[in-house]
């Protein structure tokens, strides 16, 4: 009986293994070597009583596709009360691929790239 759930067990990671090792050759037949600029923006207002999990969602999530390190996530004050605001702030700085950017400013910090400023 033990081997049995040996076995299972054993299949079970191997399978795993197996899955594991599949998703790393799609993603390197499919994601270009020169990691693409990709900018994600996430619009938040009112209180933004979601904010910390969409955000921790989603960097996570750009974490575990490590192929994008150029990716960056900003965060859009789209009319957000103040204290949403401070957590917005403390989101950027706890996580170096967040940015915070003004409604009004949001075509300035697309233009920006990490700091410097992109030319035409």
């Amino acid at each position: 009986m033990p081997d049995i759930v040996f076995c299972i067990i054993l299949l079970l990671l191997t399978a795993l293994g197996v899955v594991f090792c599949a998703r790393e050759v799609i993603l390197l037949l499919l994601v270009p070597p020169k990691s693409p600029d990709i900018s994600i923006v996430i619009p938040f207002e009112g209180d933004g009583k979601e904010m910390e999990y969409t955000v921790m969602c989603v960097v996570k999530r750009n974490r575990w596709f490590d192929r994008l390190k150029n990716a960056r996530i900003i965060l859009l004050n789209t009319g957000m009360d103040e204290e949403a605001k401070k957590v917005a702030l403390l989101l950027c700085r706890r996580y170096s691929e967040l940015e915070y950017s003004e409604e009004k400013n949001i075509a300035q910090s697309l233009r920006t790239r990490r700091g410097r400023t992109e030319s035409k």
